[in-house]
């Protein structure tokens, strides 16, 4: 805004400053003879001369002459931008209302809204805006009122222009994209809640997106995070990475992160992103989840926790509505129970089967060396018996186990001979099931039982059941 002072007679100066202009004019007419006389002409560019040399009386003679106040000075600017520029706030009412053009600009391309936006003042905002004010203008640098009022952090004025805004271009993402960027540099919730709250359609991630998501975690906020989630469509993951944020949180066991995004709406059966991120692979020590998180499509939040034996993060992901049946989309149909199974994870296996008996109420002990399995029920043997492991070159493994599933009348895929009431452990080709019993190793692995003891066993031991195997 040009500093240029009107250049008057020093008796005109001192008449000003006396107060003689300020005197009531009957008129128009009469408000232009009295200019004529001071030799002066109403027109625009005057108006702004004297708004920038704060002559408040020759203004108001000014006005009174009804001049065409979009008139520009020599530097391009108008009344209406000196006074709001000036922070001069009752002039701009006047102006208004004697027919500035609310969206007239001064060289630099800033509007009389901008200036109040960057002020923070409201009266003169809204006054604006009700005279037609565009929030979408911007200046010679691309700023529009919303960046003015987001930089001067003021929030009642970013969130009038946010709601002018919303109302002038409704449905318009772009615009909701520009406003959350320039929300998130604030670091302020109450700017970046603004802009969501009047968000319509969903958008997809982007910075804007994940920086406010980051904000609204870093806070702890449930309500904060869904509002964000809700916002935007897909799983979100961490900037620069395909993979899910949820999915991160389930490779290193994260419990506060997945709780808090789940809690907040997050996708319980969020899948894996393609392609593969390098770190994210790094999080997977097992080689066999490695190579099923690298080749296998639809793998999911829930197999990965699941294939590393994290627990407790498996049982809030079923608690919040994953689908333990949910498979992954090649002819191998893998679910998440195959990956505990193979991962030898028991209490992960057993909370994916669900209503597992515990170990102090049903358990079953086998042990190699004596060739006996027993049966413990509320922690007391009620089931003893010889058994037939597997021979040489067919070792039965050792370690502890799940009854996985049951079937009475079975027949082995391999060896393609029965195994009735064969009760199979971790997913695996070996189990539990009838067979001839020479009290010495004598199978091709799996765990042979005495007639009786295998039917009686199949009718009182459920799916769940932890199996313990040693030497």
């Amino acid at each position: 805004m040009s500093s240029c002072l009107v250049r008057v007679p020093l008796l005109l100066c001192a008449l000003l400053n006396a107060g003689v202009a300020a005197e009531r004019v009957s008129s128009a007419r009469d408000a232009a003879a009295r200019l004529e006389v001071l030799g002066l002409t109403a027109d625009g560019a005057t108006i702004t001369k004297a708004i920038a040399a704060g002559q408040r009386p020759l203004v108001k003679m000014l006005l009174a002459a009804a001049p065409d106040v979009n008139g520009a000075d020599a530097s391009g600017d108008t009344p209406l931008v000196a006074a709001t520029l000036a922070g001069e706030w009752d002039l701009v009412p006047q102006l208004l209302a004697a027919g500035s053009n609310a969206n007239t600009a001064d060289r630099h391309s800033t509007t009389p809204l901008m200036a109040a936006a960057a002020r923070g003042h409201l009266p003169t905002l809204r006054a604006l805006l009700e005279r037609g004010a565009l929030p979408e203008a911007r200046d010679q640098n691309g700023r529009g009122a919303l960046h003015y009022a987001i930089a001067a952090k003021h929030f009642e004025a970013f969130n009038e222009l946010l709601a002018a805004a919303s109302r002038a271009n409704s449905g318009d993402s772009v615009l909701d994209r520009e406003a959350l960027g320039l929300a998130v540099e604030t670091q302020q919730w109450r700017f970046i809640g603004a802009v969501l709250e009047r968000s319509t359609a969903p958008a997809s991630w982007d910075f804007a997106g994940r920086s406010a998501l980051a904000q609204a975690l870093k806070e702890k906020n449930v309500e904060k995070v869904r509002l964000v989630l809700s916002k935007h469509s897909g799983d979100p993951s961490p900037e620069g990475r395909t993979q899910p944020l949820l999915a991160y949180a389930a490779a290193v066991n994260d419990l506060a992160l997945g709780r808090l995004m789940l809690e907040a709406g997050a996708n319980a059966n969020t899948l894996l992103g393609s392609p593969i991120d390098g770190d994210f692979l790094e999080q997977l020590a097992p080689k066999f989840l490695k190579h099923y998180v690298a080749d296998e499509p639809g793998m999911s939040a829930l197999m990965v926790a699941a294939g590393l034996g994290h627990t407790e993060f498996v049982n809030l992901l079923l608690e919040k509505g994953a689908n333990r049946t949910l498979s992954t989309r090649s002819k191998h149909h893998l679910v998440a129970l195959y990956f505990a199974a193979w991962g030898e994870h028991p209490e992960t296996i057993q909370t994916l089967l669900g209503s597992s008996p515990s170990e102090s109420q049903v358990r079953i002990d086998i042990d190699l060396s004596s060739q006996r399995v027993t049966l413990y029920k509320d922690s007391a043997p009620v089931l003893s018996s010889n058994i037939s492991s597997g021979r040489s070159g067919f070792a039965t493994p050792t370690g502890r186990f799940v009854i996985t599933d049951k079937r009475q009348h079975h027949i082995s895929s391999i060896y393609k001979v029965p195994m009735p009431y064969f009760m199979r452990l971790n997913c695996r080709d070996f189990g539990m099931h009838e067979g001839y019993v020479t009290g010495s190793p004598a199978s091709h692995g799996c765990i042979r039982l005495p007639g009786k003891i295998a039917q009686r066993m199949f009718k009182e031991v459920p799916v769940g059941t932890l199996v313990t195997i040693s030497r």
